[in-house]
């Protein structure tokens, strides 16, 4: 199981306990508790389907009087990704990433998106910002002293109404123009009472709020908390990971062992599918459920829809992990990976969009949000670029070396081998490496040195060497690095 706690290293605590939690429970079922593969440094642009899935995908020419009414593409998707945290959306004005030059925070490390209404709600460090498309509103939080930034939000199905929790565990909720702040560690019934870890929190619509605690649940219902716990209304200790709220104001919670409905009280769903979900979506229908082994799409009584496990097509290898999933207006899956943004369309044909065929700003997605019916994204063409670097070590060229590259560094064996993509090389005799014919990307670079030891390659004084960034038709030449050791 070593993969997954590599893999959960690139979340919070509560996610990384979720991921664990998953797989253990996805080895004892003996489902499909395959590792996740990472992104590689050569992104498809476009996917050829196998023909049968091309066959399912082409719809049927009409004839003229009864040819369909197009779809009128009315939403807008807007996701957070990882690296540096930026808001990127896609409306039918295309696909715009959003900076410091359209709002003041639009530089910053946004940390969690939710469709809020008709706008989206977006955290950082201390403050929300409002998004209708257009126009930014921030809301500036005032944290207690021993909270640690904002984690997640959400808001209640009209909008008016929005939770976000702050680590430290503390849950703030902003009602009629005023925060109203929660210390949760009077509410924990795990048994560190030194530690608080507010997982996710949820608005129903109905006046009340609830938070995941890690191991039990919170409900506020405007004068008093209720706290569910192990003993009292589940037997084994669970894991909680996600919650979600259907149209209708029925909240859903992901455990490590499934999911749980409260219709007055808690109730089991009988599919370990969706156990461990990082992310979790409902709808009048349906329940779409993401994490370290795929996503699984399941209707409201639990029963499997479809699956799209990890590991199964090149658009969802075996490394990657969904970590935020959305249902739009055709019913169509958005997942936001570590690999890429997932589209799986109302025909079941996969849609993958990276830095590659974009103009996205990372293939790693850690929060996404849909309003409406978002239109696909654009796909553009981009020209390759190269790489090129030398490596020294105590001054000297590291000559004969193997050097591997990758844009999803999640490591089996060797690093960068979950991404299907890597690409390898040796340097030479003067210490050079060069990787050519690049797709646009972020790459992580690694170099095997005496006794099949692999290390990282650090800046010329010596500092961890970040992802390079080889933008469409960029020559980039790193000069001197060196080696962690």
């Amino acid at each position: 199981m070593s993969e997954y706690v590599t893999r959960a290293g690139l979340k919070p605590l509560s996610a990384a306990l979720a991921v664990l939690a998953a797989a253990s429970l996805a080895c004892g079922l003996g489902g499909s508790s395959a590792p996740r593969p990472t992104p590689s440094g050569s992104p498809t642009p476009i996917i050829d389907f196998p023909a049968t899935a091309r066959a399912e995908a082409t719809p049927t020419i009409a004839e003229p009087d009864t040819l369909p009414t197009p779809v009128a593409f009315d939403g807008r998707a807007c996701l957070i990704t990882s690296s540096a945290g930026q808001l990127t959306c896609v409306d039918a004005q295309g696909l715009r990433l959003f900076t410091e030059a359209d709002f003041t925070l639009g530089d910053d490390y946004a940390t969690d998106i939710t469709a809020c209404g008709d706008r989206f709600a977006i955290t950082y460090y201390d403050d929300v910002v409002l998004f209708d498309g257009a126009q930014f509103e921030q809301i500036p939080v005032e944290l207690p002293e021993e909270a640690h930034g904002l984690d997640t939000v959400t808001c209640d199905p009209a909008g008016e109404t929005i939770a976000v929790g702050a680590g430290g565990g503390f849950v703030l909720l902003y009602r009629d123009h005023a925060w109203q702040t929660f210390n949760l560690q009077e509410q924990d019934r795990d048994d560190d009472p030194e530690f608080t870890d507010v997982v996710d929190v949820a608005l129903p619509g109905d006046g009340t709020l609830w938070v995941a605690l890690g191991y039990n649940l919170a409900r506020w219902d405007g004068s008093h908390w209720q706290v569910f716990a192990q003993g009292q209304d589940w037997g084994a200790a669970v894991y909680f990971s996600q919650l979600a709220v259907a149209p209708e104001g029925v909240v859903y919670a992901a455990s490590d062992f499934g999911l749980m409905r409260f219709d007055g009280e808690l109730l089991p769903i009988d599919n370990s599918q969706a156990a461990g979900a990082l992310g979790l979506a409902v709808t009048s229908n349906n329940i779409l459920a993401g994490h370290g082994f795929g996503a699984f799409l399941l209707d409201r009584a639990g029963a499997t829809v479809a699956a799209h496990p990890v590991g199964e097509r090149p658009e969802l290898p075996f490394a990657a992990s969904i970590y935020s999933v959305a249902l739009d207006g055709l019913g169509r899956s958005w997942l936001g990976t570590t690999y890429g943004l997932l589209l799986v369309d109302e025909t079941g044909a996969y849609h993958l969009y990276r830095m590659s065929n974009t103009t996205m700003a990372d293939n790693a997605i850690d929060s996404l949000a849909v309003i409406g019916t978002p239109p696909m994204l654009p796909v553009v063409e981009h020209a390759p670029g190269t790489l090129t670097a030398v490596i020294l070590r105590d001054n000297k060229p590291l000559a004969d070396m193997p050097v591997v590259i990758c844009a999803l560094d999640y490591a089996l064996e060797t690093p960068c081998a979950g991404d299907p993509d890597f690409r390898t090389t040796r340097t030479a005799a003067d210490g050079t490496f060069t990787f050519t014919d690049l797709p646009r990307a972020a790459y992580s670079m690694h170099v095997q040195i005496e006794n099949d030891a692999w290390t990282y390659l650090t800046d010329a004084d010596g500092y961890f060497l970040s992802p390079v960034l080889v933008d469409a038709g960029s020559a980039v030449d790193l000069g001197p690095v060196g080696v962690d050791e």
